[in-house]
């Protein structure tokens, strides 16, 4: 063992919600431990998500921790915090919890081998850290890896090619310019209600229909506590004894026991309240029987081409045939996202109907056409979920290699 080996009980990798937690409750409990991050500060994803209308979808106080010594003292601006008010939050956790005394950061661990001899791991970072631990707590997150398309040419491109998670805290002037989205999640959704109010010309690639639901973003004032301690109490508890972990549960009745008169009405309550609630407090059979299930989709069907002129949109973003089960793919939540498509300068490229071909140097050539961009942002998400752990050369017993596992 060399001399700059820190030797501990337990090592932590990520500095998100996780991984700060851990941190805090293991030096509780006593534990020699220390937490490093790649990143330069706290955050975990939102440290990196840095794009325009970058913000969670998940209404606080869900998206939090319940420590009273926290939220007593902090008040959120929004129902939907954006990421750089997340980021704000951690610091304040991180001073509450004096936390940064224990974090190596730009720390990218690439190495964790585990030592049958002494029975610890043996960890090193790619800049020449060492670390022997009892316990490896991975906390990298499920979004810890890019996944960018395989196309044709996607080297060559001499614009702008960016992977929202790598946006730069110097935010790149768009405006006036002729910028792409691919990709239609949770991130495409946000960076088209955005980069759309600002490009000369927009457009965004679609495979699939993102289910959206209106998000009904509230203001709060920082100077003041617009959630009681009663209605923190309310959440925390609720949150470990529903489905979706909010404190809102399905709606103890089956679809078709209403009539249509009543079925519109339960759904119009769940619809104006936005959040999540249009899909986890919805009718209790909704998610396992396909009639209960179409029945939501005709309503959600019918509320999105409301809002959407052009009737080829319409066919594209809220297709009349259901093209997958509503709720079974993650849900986005949206402000405004349908009315941009009723702007001149917005198109919509069903990239079914029209496949990429490949990336050119001034843009992106489908089956139809070439299009010539400034910028081409790449929402085409993350290695999910293993990706991050798949990166770290991690070797068990007998030195397997867990990516090959």
């Amino acid at each position: 063992m060399t001399v700059n080996t820190t030797v501990l009980d337990a090592l932590i990798v990520g500095g998100g919600f996780g991984g700060v937690y851990q941190l805090k409750r293991l030096r509780e409990e006593g534990y020699s431990v220390k937490l490093v991050d790649m990143a330069s500060d706290y955050a975990g994803v939102w440290f990196w998500n840095r794009y325009p209308g970058a913000r969670v979808d998940s209404a606080i106080p869900h998206y939090e921790y319940s420590d009273p010594e926290l939220w007593r003292d902090w008040n959120w601006t929004q129902r939907f915090p954006g990421s750089a008010e997340l980021r704000e939050y951690f610091s304040y956790v991180a001073e509450k919890w004096d936390l940064r005394k224990d974090t190596f950061f730009n720390t990218y661990i690439s190495k964790a081998v585990w030592d049958e001899e002494v029975n610890r791991w043996q960890i090193e970072s790619k800049d020449g850290k060492k670390f022997v631990a009892r316990y490896l707590l991975l906390n990298t997150g499920f979004a810890a890896k890019r996944h960018t398309p395989d196309w044709k040419g996607i080297d060559k491109c001499a614009g702008l090619w960016i992977h929202p998670s790598y946006w730069s805290s110097k935010e790149p002037d768009l405006k006036g310019k002729k910028i792409a989205v691919i990709g239609t999640g949770s991130t495409g959704v946000q960076l088209a209600q955005e980069l759309s109010q600002v490009a000369s010309e927009f457009v965004l690639f679609q495979r699939t229909p993102n289910m959206a639901l209106p998000m009904k973003q509230i203001e709060y004032s920082r100077n003041d506590k617009s959630i009681t301690e009663e209605r923190y109490n309310e959440v925390f508890k609720g949150r470990h004894a529903s489905f979706g972990g909010f404190d809102f549960n399905f709606y103890p009745h089956d679809t078709l026991s209403d009539d249509a008169e009543t079925r519109r009405a339960v759904y119009e309550e769940l619809w104006s309240h936005g959040d999540f609630k249009f899909w986890l407090a919805n009718y209790q059979d909704m998610i396992f029987r396909e009639d209960a299930n179409s029945e939501a989709y005709k309503f959600w069907k019918s509320k999105v081409r409301s809002r959407v002129k052009d009737p080829r949109c319409q066919e594209i973003l809220a297709p009349e045939k259901q093209p997958y089960s509503f709720g079974c793919k993650r849900i986005s939540l949206e402000n405004g996202f349908y009315e941009i498509f009723n702007q001149s300068s917005v198109s919509l490229v069903d990239v079914n109907a029209t496949p990429v071909v490949e990336v050119i140097k001034r843009g992106i050539k489908t089956t139809e056409k070439e299009w010539e961009f400034d910028v081409v942002v790449c929402a085409t998400g993350f290695d999910a979920i293993t990706g991050g752990l798949k990166d770290i050369d991690i070797r068990g017993v007998s030195g397997v290699k867990l990516a090959d596992k």
